[in-house]
């Protein structure tokens, strides 16, 4: 007897394809909001994904920040910004999803949570001082990113700063194919053979969906914002994310260590609005000089150049101090 075939359907919603690109990713988002958070978020190794995105984050967070969390999914992120963020800082999620964020409001009732769209962010001009988006731009076609874009330098301070990170289809170290692609998979064969890690059928997201090519997706990205700081990660340990066998957890850490994370699978980014630096206040002295000829224009200019290095040096010590504090705690884990 021919043995029955498997009815899907029973287990997800089914993904109408003419309904609009938003819509669409509604009824995705929807289909898969109950278990989200434990499929994508739970396991060891997606944990470990999450707080070193935070790690990335914290460090351009401050006292009294106003937050976004774009994309929110279930608050998937918020135990997180909960341990790590201050009592001052505030906090409002927005997720396309209803289901989503019913899920979210059911985790932090006190939270405070939108539904609404990227491309129409449910907030005011000027409401956030950071804007968090956690893989979910990969949801959204190219055509449109440029729109979620303006959107959330509409919502951002006159200062403020995009927060992000995001899957990667190119330039990744199993793209180099040959044999080290070859021993990776094999690896994950090995791995999933230990751990018994199954993997099932994911309704169909749609065509929106996608990873990116770095260099494409930061082009994108500059065209509104000046991207500051790149970051990539995992090359290894996504190719086991969903192992939760401890052995795996830590030879996953150890080989994306190994390796200092080069060529990795996901990439974390900082962009702001209205960034300028030292070297943009010194291009606008060099051209002032040129074009004003008052005794005392050159040396106030000097002072004026000199105070942006001052800050600027300051910026840096601020920074190297961050993450100096990151490299110790990260020793802690490791000890």
């Amino acid at each position: 007897m021919r043995a029955r075939p498997l009815r899907l359907d029973k287990y997800f919603m089914a993904i109408d394809t003419n309904l609009s690109a938003e819509q669409r990713e509604r009824d995705y988002e929807d289909s898969i909001a109950h278990r989200y958070n434990r499929d994508y978020h739970e396991p060891p190794i997606m944990q470990s994904h999450s707080r070193a995105f935070i790690d990335f984050v914290i460090k351009y967070v401050h006292p009294g920040d106003r937050i976004l969390d774009l994309g929110c999914a279930a608050a998937s992120l918020w135990p997180y910004f909960e341990q790590r963020f201050g009592p001052t800082i505030t906090m409002v999620g927005v997720d396309l999803s209803p289901k989503m964020i019913e899920e979210a409001r059911e985790l932090f009732p006190k939270g405070v949570f939108r539904i609404g769209s990227m491309l129409d962010i449910p907030a005011g001009t000027g409401e956030f001082d950071v804007v968090i988006v956690s893989s979910a731009f990969h949801h959204i076609s190219d055509a449109v990113l440029p729109v979620a874009l303006t959107e959330i330098s509409r919502v951002l301070d006159e200062h403020g700063i995009l927060l992000g990170r995001e899957p990667l289809a190119t330039g990744r170290l199993g793209d180099r194919g040959g044999w080290i692609a070859g021993a990776l998979m094999q690896l994950r064969h090995l791995t999933y053979r230990l751990s018994h890690t199954r993997e099932y059928p994911e309704p169909d997201p749609g065509p929106d969906h996608h990873a990116y090519d770095a260099k494409n997706f930061f082009n994108l990205i500059e065209k509104v914002l000046t991207v500051v700081d790149v970051q990539f990660r995992n090359p290894v340990s996504l190719f086991f994310a969903r192992s939760r066998h401890p052995l795996i957890v830590k030879l996953a850490d150890l080989l994306d260590d190994v390796i200092k994370h080069k060529e990795g699978q996901e990439v974390c980014y900082a962009a702001r609005k209205n960034f300028a630096d030292a070297g943009d206040v010194a291009n606008c002295v060099e051209r002032a000089l040129r074009e004003n000829y008052i005794d005392d224009i050159p040396k106030f200019l000097a002072y004026v150049q000199a105070a942006s290095e001052t800050i600027e040096s300051q910026l840096e010590a601020e920074m190297a101090r961050a993450n100096g504090k990151l490299e110790r705690r990260f020793m802690r884990r490791r000890a």
